[in-house]
Formats: structure tokens, C-alpha cells, sequence
């Protein structure tokens, strides 16, 4: 006998057309294995399951970016062109929304310690902050990462 964990999620949003009318649109996705963590935001859904990352486009749900996963996220942060999936033995990975990684920001100094979380990553387009959750003091900013010197390397 053997037991399958399977994972649904229900995403739901709604899109206004350029005529005022709105269209509610239902999808229900089911996975494999079980669901590690998630985002929806700047008109995407990022789904990690222990193997796979899953992107989507809240247009097209049918048609997700698969990203195969050699490592177990802990979380994902989200900015208008890319996102990061954290991590505790790789560092912080940013992805574009079409599956590239862009790049690798090694902070494990930070993300050993026990208290990194969600609340201690910001993005935007072209940097990544980290503060150091043992001392959240504007002096205790860990790194700023420009993104665009990063992809130029």
C-alpha cells in the first residue's frame, strides 16, 4: 500500500476589460507532490513543490514554466520582472518569469541563522536588500545586489 500526497490550489482572480465588464476566471490545479510555498503577484503565480517550481501567467494558466528544483525552497519573493527563490543551502536564486536563472546571490552567512524569513528579502527590478534578522537596525543592512550588474557578468 502506498500513500500519495497530492496538492490542490484554487486560484481565482478576476480581470476587467477595456469595457468596465469584469470576468471571473476559476482554475483548479492539482500537483503531485506536496505545496512548499507560493506568490501571486504582478500578474503571475509562483508554485514550488519540494521538486519543481511552477510559473504562471494568471492569463494563461494552462501553459506554466517548469523549473526542475535541486533543492528545497524555503520561501519565494516576487518583484515586477523577476522573482527569487530562497533557500538555505544555495543562497537566493532569481529567476525571469520565463524560467531563466539570472542569477545567484550567495547569503548563506544570513540564511543559516535562524530567523530569515519573508520579512527580511525586498526586490524591485533591479536590486534585492537584505537585512539580518538578528539586528534589524537600519546599520545592520546585510547586502544590496544590482541585478543589472549581475546579468552583465
Amino acid at each position: 500500500f502506498k500513500m500519495r500526497q497530492i496538492g490542490c490550489c484554487l486560484i481565482s482572480f478576476q480581470a476587467n476589460g477595456g469595457d468596465g465588464s469584469g470576468d471571473t476566471t476559476d482554475e483548479e490545479i492539482e500537483y503531485r507532490d506536496r505545496i512548499v510555498d507560493f506568490e501571486i503577484g504582478f500578474q503571475h503565480a509562483v508554485v514550488c513543490s519540494p521538486k519543481q517550481c511552477y510559473v504562471y501567467d494568471l492569463y494563461h494558466l494552462n501553459n506554466p514554466i517548469t523549473v526542475d528544483l535541486k533543492f528545497i525552497v524555503s520561501f519565494v519573493a516576487m518583484s515586477a520582472t523577476n522573482f527569487a527563490l530562497v533557500t538555505r543551502t544555495q543562497g537566493v536564486l532569481i529567476y525571469s518569469y520565463d524560467g531563466r536563472n539570472l542569477s545567484l546571490i550567495d547569503v548563506n552567512c544570513t540564511l543559516s541563522s535562524g530567523g530569515f524569513s519573508r520579512n527580511h528579502i525586498s526586490m524591485s527590478n533591479d536590486y534585492v536588500a537584505f537585512v539580518d534578522p538578528q539586528d534589524k537596525t537600519v546599520s545592520s543592512l546585510i547586502i544590496v545586489v544590482d541585478l543589472m550588474a549581475t546579468l552583465q557578468e
